[in-house]
């Protein structure tokens, strides 16, 4: 592209990005009208497009609203109201939103291996675009690297069980599979996926994290059958919600071992 796409024209553009095919394993109903209604960014959105800006291209996207501006009175909300007049096209956050932003990019700036990384970075938030099995499919690469790529992420805590648990329950690692896949198709190297958390409350500890070829692979296996019930929906053009029938419903596996050793230690 000639000049960089704006997050606001990427989130536009029609084609399809991984939270698309991640919707498809609830259902394709939900991912159906995800596209046709795509929802106003919520605060947590809004906080991590403005850590992102900060720490991968040091440009602050923010402003603070004034702390008059708080409450529901008619007085704060006409100074809101103003506050916003004059400041179009900003994010405008609480002053304790602000707060946390600094602090988890100071967590970053804390993290030398991830600085390092980071000072090598030429071409940070690149949109990229291709065809795959007949579909236009897109992604917005963070921290292209030479060899791969590296992604921000916001999370409660970046310890390795934790976050191993986080990268399963939001599918990060088809999330990882998607962008290589992406990064290969657009000639950008695609042999390495990291993850730079950093925490979202104190201390905002950050480290970086380099996800195995084996979840990968299974990411990539995950996204091809997604983009298979993609395909059908489109050529049958059925979207359909949960099954229509009556299934068995039970415990979740946590729950039966907590209550097996409940049970035993009484």
């Amino acid at each position: 592209m000639d000049r960089r796409m704006s997050e606001k024209e990427y989130r536009a553009h029609p084609a399809i990005a991984q939270s698309t095919l991640k919707l498809l394993d609830r259902s394709p109903a939900h991912a159906r009208w995800a596209m046709n209604h795509p929802k106003e960014p919520t605060d947590a959105m809004q906080i991590g497009t403005c850590l992102h800006a900060l720490v991968l291209e040091g440009r602050t996207d923010f402003v603070v609203l004034p702390a008059a501006a708080g409450g529901n009175s008619a007085a704060a909300k006409a100074i809101k109201a103003g506050f916003i007049m004059e400041n179009p096209g900003k994010i405008i956050l609480s002053h304790s939103d602000a707060e946390k932003v600094g602090a988890m990019a100071l967590g970053v700036e804390r993290c030398k291996t991830a600085m390092k990384m980071l000072s090598l970075v030429t071409e940070p938030e690149k949109a990229i675009f291709w065809e795959e099995s007949g579909i236009q499919f897109k992604a917005l690469l963070d921290a292209p690297l030479a060899l791969g790529v590296m992604d921000l992420k916001s999370t409660m805590d970046a310890s390795l069980e934790e976050f191993e648990r986080s990268i399963y329950k939001y599918g990060y690692h088809i999330q990882a599979a998607h962008y290589l896949a992406g990064a290969a198709a657009n000639g950008l190297p695609c042999e390495n996926f990291y993850f730079l958390p950093v925490e979202s409350s104190a201390p905002n500890c950050a480290r970086v994290l380099m996800l195995d070829h084996g979840a990968i692979e299974v990411g990539e296996k995950e996204r091809q059958r997604l983009i298979s019930v993609y395909k059908k929906c489109l050529i049958t053009g059925e979207w359909p919600g949960y099954p229509d029938e009556i299934q068995s419903v039970t415990l979740p596996f946590w729950a039966f071992k907590k209550q097996m050793e409940e049970n035993d230690y009484e």
